[in-house]
């Protein structure tokens, strides 16, 4: 069990409150056999996981142009990109002209590894693998 509100929090927000992934976190937490959770044991259990995934991972990028490789870096360096033709983001990036980055990003959803969310404010592109978000930020 955590014994710190900042390291269930930390759970919560390194998992987007996303059920999958926080029971995941926390399973391999419990399997880990600590009695008691503090911050430095989760954020070393996250470490775990992406390290257990890493092989994973590396299979996507063998799968992907170097274009669609660095867009998905730079969209799970972002978190979540709204305005994908943004000057800024193609800039920040060197992703290269608008029609280009709606391109990647179509490519990259066709594939299952972009996650493109409608709503009223406007569309949200994500990395769709929260894990893999997190491993691909560290890049």
């Amino acid at each position: 069990m955590c014994n710190s509100d900042e390291a269930l929090q930390f759970v919560l927000d390194w998992t987007q409150r996303v059920t999958y992934y926080t029971q995941q976190l926390c399973h391999t937490l419990h399997a880990n056999g600590k009695k008691t959770i503090d911050l430095a044991e989760v954020k070393s259990t996250c470490n775990q996981l992406l390290k257990q995934s890493e092989a994973v991972y590396l299979q996507y990028r063998q799968m992907l142009t170097d274009k669609q490789w660095n867009y998905l870096i730079a969209v799970a360096k972002e978190g979540s990109v709204r305005q994908i033709t943004a000057a800024d983001f193609l800039k920040r990036y060197q992703i290269g002209g608008a029609s280009a980055s709606r391109k990647l990003a179509e490519s990259l959803s066709e594939k299952g590894l972009l996650n493109v969310e409608v709503s009223l404010e406007g569309i949200d592109y994500s990395v769709d693998d929260i894990f893999f978000s997190h491993w691909l930020g560290r890049l």
